[in-house]
Protein backbone atom coordinates (compact mmCIF):
# COMPACT_ATOMS: atom_id res chain seq x y z
CA UNK A 1 0.00 0.00 0.00
CA UNK A 2 1.19 3.80 -0.86
CA UNK A 3 1.59 5.57 2.18
CA UNK A 4 1.58 9.54 2.08
CA UNK A 5 2.75 11.06 5.58
CA UNK A 6 0.96 14.39 4.31
CA UNK A 7 -2.30 12.97 3.96
CA UNK A 8 -1.91 10.35 6.37
CA UNK A 9 -2.88 7.76 4.01
CA UNK A 10 -1.86 4.46 4.83
CA UNK A 11 -1.27 5.22 8.94
CA UNK A 12 -4.78 5.27 9.91
CA UNK A 13 -4.15 2.83 12.27
CA UNK A 14 -0.90 3.75 13.20
CA UNK A 15 -2.45 7.20 14.79
CA UNK A 16 -5.71 5.59 16.40
CA UNK A 17 -2.84 3.48 18.45
CA UNK A 18 -0.85 7.08 18.85
CA UNK A 19 -4.15 9.13 19.83
CA UNK A 20 -5.29 6.13 22.61
CA UNK A 21 -4.63 8.19 25.82
CA UNK A 22 -1.39 7.32 27.35
CA UNK A 23 -0.83 6.83 31.34
CA UNK A 24 1.79 6.94 34.07
CA UNK A 25 1.60 5.41 37.72
CA UNK A 26 2.68 7.37 40.82
CA UNK A 27 3.74 5.27 44.00
CA UNK A 28 1.53 7.14 47.04
CA UNK A 29 3.70 8.88 49.78
CA UNK A 30 2.83 5.97 52.06
CA UNK A 31 3.65 3.25 49.63
CA UNK A 32 0.02 1.48 49.91
CA UNK A 33 -1.08 2.63 46.90
CA UNK A 34 -0.74 3.86 43.30
CA UNK A 35 -2.05 6.16 41.28
CA UNK A 36 -2.71 6.37 37.76
CA UNK A 37 -3.08 9.32 35.55
CA UNK A 38 -3.10 10.10 32.01
CA UNK A 39 0.01 11.74 30.42
CA UNK A 40 0.63 11.84 26.79
CA UNK A 41 3.77 13.26 27.39
CA UNK A 42 5.48 10.93 29.59
CA UNK A 43 2.78 8.16 29.82
CA UNK A 44 3.89 4.84 28.52
CA UNK A 45 0.97 2.60 29.59
CA UNK A 46 -1.95 2.34 27.62
CA UNK A 47 -5.88 0.58 27.87
CA UNK A 48 -5.05 -2.68 26.73
CA UNK A 49 -8.95 -3.36 25.74
CA UNK A 50 -8.85 0.24 23.13
CA UNK A 51 -5.87 -1.22 21.69
CA UNK A 52 -7.93 -4.34 20.77
CA UNK A 53 -10.71 -2.09 19.53
CA UNK A 54 -7.98 -0.79 17.09
CA UNK A 55 -6.36 -3.89 15.81
CA UNK A 56 -9.98 -5.82 15.37
CA UNK A 57 -10.56 -2.89 12.93
CA UNK A 58 -7.26 -3.70 11.16
CA UNK A 59 -8.14 -7.34 11.04
CA UNK A 60 -11.53 -6.58 9.73
CA UNK A 61 -10.06 -4.42 6.67
CA UNK A 62 -7.43 -7.25 6.14
CA UNK A 63 -10.01 -9.69 6.09
CA UNK A 64 -11.93 -7.89 4.02
CA UNK A 65 -9.11 -7.32 1.46
CA UNK A 66 -8.31 -11.13 1.77
CA UNK A 67 -11.87 -11.92 0.80
CA UNK A 68 -11.94 -9.67 -2.04
CA UNK A 69 -8.88 -10.54 -3.19
CA UNK A 70 -9.45 -14.33 -2.99
CA UNK A 71 -13.29 -13.94 -4.48
CA UNK A 72 -11.36 -12.09 -7.84
CA UNK A 73 -8.77 -14.97 -8.22
CA UNK A 74 -11.72 -17.58 -7.88
CA UNK A 75 -12.72 -15.74 -10.72
CA UNK A 76 -9.85 -14.98 -12.83
CA UNK A 77 -9.05 -18.75 -12.22
CA UNK A 78 -12.29 -19.66 -13.76
CA UNK A 79 -11.96 -17.15 -17.20
CA UNK A 80 -8.47 -18.38 -17.84
CA UNK A 81 -10.01 -22.17 -17.40
CA UNK A 82 -12.60 -21.29 -20.16
CA UNK A 83 -10.09 -19.71 -22.22
CA UNK A 84 -7.64 -22.60 -22.05
CA UNK A 85 -10.14 -25.06 -23.18
CA UNK A 86 -11.42 -23.26 -26.05
CA UNK A 87 -7.40 -23.13 -27.07
CA UNK A 88 -7.36 -26.81 -27.00
CA UNK A 89 -10.58 -27.27 -28.52
CA UNK A 90 -9.33 -25.24 -31.71
CA UNK A 91 -6.03 -26.85 -31.75
CA UNK A 92 -7.94 -30.44 -32.26
CA UNK A 93 -9.48 -29.35 -35.67
CA UNK A 94 -9.09 -31.67 -38.47
CA UNK A 95 -5.74 -30.11 -39.90
CA UNK A 96 -3.95 -32.84 -41.24
CA UNK A 97 -3.07 -33.72 -44.68
CA UNK A 98 -5.95 -36.85 -45.31
CA UNK A 99 -8.35 -34.18 -44.36
CA UNK A 100 -7.80 -31.67 -46.59
CA UNK A 101 -10.63 -30.95 -49.10
CA UNK A 102 -9.92 -29.17 -52.90
CA UNK A 103 -12.08 -26.86 -54.39
CA UNK A 104 -12.80 -26.07 -57.78
CA UNK A 105 -10.94 -22.41 -58.38
CA UNK A 106 -9.36 -22.70 -54.61
CA UNK A 107 -5.80 -23.85 -54.67
CA UNK A 108 -5.87 -23.74 -50.97
CA UNK A 109 -6.97 -26.99 -49.41
CA UNK A 110 -10.46 -26.52 -47.25
CA UNK A 111 -10.49 -28.78 -43.37
CA UNK A 112 -13.94 -30.83 -43.04
CA UNK A 113 -15.14 -30.75 -39.56
CA UNK A 114 -18.17 -32.37 -38.32
CA UNK A 115 -21.22 -30.11 -37.49
CA UNK A 116 -20.68 -31.60 -33.51
CA UNK A 117 -17.03 -30.03 -33.01
CA UNK A 118 -18.12 -26.88 -35.05
CA UNK A 119 -21.12 -26.33 -32.54
CA UNK A 120 -19.03 -27.14 -29.46
CA UNK A 121 -16.25 -24.83 -30.30
CA UNK A 122 -19.49 -22.03 -30.79
CA UNK A 123 -20.65 -22.78 -27.26
CA UNK A 124 -16.73 -22.58 -25.79
CA UNK A 125 -16.55 -19.17 -27.32
CA UNK A 126 -19.96 -18.37 -26.44
CA UNK A 127 -18.93 -19.19 -22.44
CA UNK A 128 -15.53 -17.39 -22.85
CA UNK A 129 -17.32 -13.89 -24.09
CA UNK A 130 -19.67 -14.40 -21.14
CA UNK A 131 -16.83 -14.90 -19.01
CA UNK A 132 -16.30 -11.97 -16.60
CA UNK A 133 -13.19 -9.77 -17.31
CA UNK A 134 -10.51 -8.43 -14.88
CA UNK A 135 -10.30 -5.24 -14.01
CA UNK A 136 -13.08 -3.64 -15.08
CA UNK A 137 -15.68 -1.87 -12.80
CA UNK A 138 -18.68 -3.77 -13.70
CA UNK A 139 -16.63 -7.20 -13.03
CA UNK A 140 -16.28 -6.15 -9.29
CA UNK A 141 -19.49 -4.95 -8.71
CA UNK A 142 -21.28 -8.00 -10.45
CA UNK A 143 -19.39 -10.32 -8.09
CA UNK A 144 -18.35 -8.46 -5.88
CA UNK A 145 -20.69 -5.59 -4.87
CA UNK A 146 -19.20 -2.40 -3.43
CA UNK A 147 -17.10 -2.32 -0.51
CA UNK A 148 -18.77 -0.95 2.62
CA UNK A 149 -16.42 1.50 4.01
CA UNK A 150 -16.87 0.11 7.69
CA UNK A 151 -13.62 1.86 9.32
CA UNK A 152 -13.74 5.33 7.95
CA UNK A 153 -17.64 6.41 9.24
CA UNK A 154 -15.85 6.86 12.80
CA UNK A 155 -12.67 8.37 11.76
CA UNK A 156 -12.39 11.74 10.27
CA UNK A 157 -9.96 12.23 7.19
CA UNK A 158 -7.99 14.67 5.79
CA UNK A 159 -9.32 16.16 2.81
CA UNK A 160 -6.40 15.65 0.63
CA UNK A 161 -5.95 17.08 -3.34
CA UNK A 162 -6.66 15.13 -6.30
CA UNK A 163 -2.83 14.01 -7.04
CA UNK A 164 -1.48 14.47 -10.59
CA UNK A 165 -1.67 11.50 -12.91
CA UNK A 166 1.06 9.05 -12.27
CA UNK A 167 3.42 7.81 -15.13
CA UNK A 168 2.91 4.33 -16.34
CA UNK A 169 -0.92 3.94 -14.55
CA UNK A 170 -2.91 3.08 -16.72
CA UNK A 171 -6.66 3.85 -15.43
CA UNK A 172 -9.83 1.75 -15.66
CA UNK A 173 -12.79 3.63 -17.92
CA UNK A 174 -14.26 4.47 -14.31
CA UNK A 175 -10.73 5.48 -12.92
CA UNK A 176 -11.38 3.25 -10.00
CA UNK A 177 -8.71 0.53 -10.70
CA UNK A 178 -5.47 0.59 -12.50
CA UNK A 179 -2.52 -1.12 -14.05
CA UNK A 180 0.92 -0.09 -13.43
CA UNK A 181 3.10 -0.50 -16.77
CA UNK A 182 6.04 1.56 -16.43
CA UNK A 183 8.87 -0.71 -16.19
CA UNK A 184 10.92 1.71 -14.32
CA UNK A 185 8.24 2.34 -11.84
CA UNK A 186 8.91 -0.20 -8.72
CA UNK A 187 5.30 -1.18 -8.69
CA UNK A 188 5.54 -2.32 -12.13
CA UNK A 189 3.34 -5.25 -13.17
CA UNK A 190 0.98 -4.42 -9.86
CA UNK A 191 -2.85 -3.99 -10.18
CA UNK A 192 -4.20 -0.72 -7.89
CA UNK A 193 -7.66 0.75 -6.63
CA UNK A 194 -8.51 4.81 -5.84
CA UNK A 195 -8.68 5.31 -2.34
CA UNK A 196 -11.60 7.30 -1.78
CA UNK A 197 -8.90 10.24 -0.59
CA UNK A 198 -8.11 9.94 -4.42
CA UNK A 199 -4.79 7.68 -3.39
CA UNK A 200 -3.72 4.39 -5.11
CA UNK A 201 -3.78 1.22 -3.10
CA UNK A 202 -1.63 -1.93 -4.11
CA UNK A 203 -3.76 -4.89 -4.43
CA UNK A 204 -1.74 -7.74 -6.17
CA UNK A 205 0.06 -8.83 -9.37
CA UNK A 206 -1.76 -8.62 -12.71
CA UNK A 207 -1.65 -11.25 -14.88
CA UNK A 208 0.11 -11.10 -18.44
CA UNK A 209 -3.33 -10.67 -20.07
CA UNK A 210 -4.23 -7.79 -18.34
CA UNK A 211 -0.91 -6.56 -18.47
CA UNK A 212 -1.80 -6.67 -22.19
CA UNK A 213 -4.87 -5.04 -22.26
CA UNK A 214 -3.19 -2.41 -19.92
CA UNK A 215 -0.95 -1.84 -22.77
CA UNK A 216 -3.82 -1.42 -25.46
CA UNK A 217 -6.21 0.17 -23.34
CA UNK A 218 -3.37 3.10 -22.64
CA UNK A 219 -3.16 3.57 -26.31
CA UNK A 220 -6.70 3.92 -27.51
CA UNK A 221 -7.26 6.41 -24.32
CA UNK A 222 -3.99 8.20 -25.10
CA UNK A 223 -2.26 7.78 -21.04
CA UNK A 224 0.96 6.90 -22.57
Amino acid sequence: MMRNIKTRDGFEFWDKLNALPRYAFLLSPSGKSVQKFEDQAMGNWIDVHEAQKVVDQAQDEINQFRAERDALQQRLNATDQKVDELVSAVRSMNRGRHHEVFMPGDDEPQYAQRKEWVDWILALCGEVSAAPKPLTEQFIEDHLGKRPDQLRDHTKMIDAPRPERIKGMIETVGGEYAVMIDPENGHYGWTFKKHPDGQWVSGRKATEREMIAARSHAQITNQL
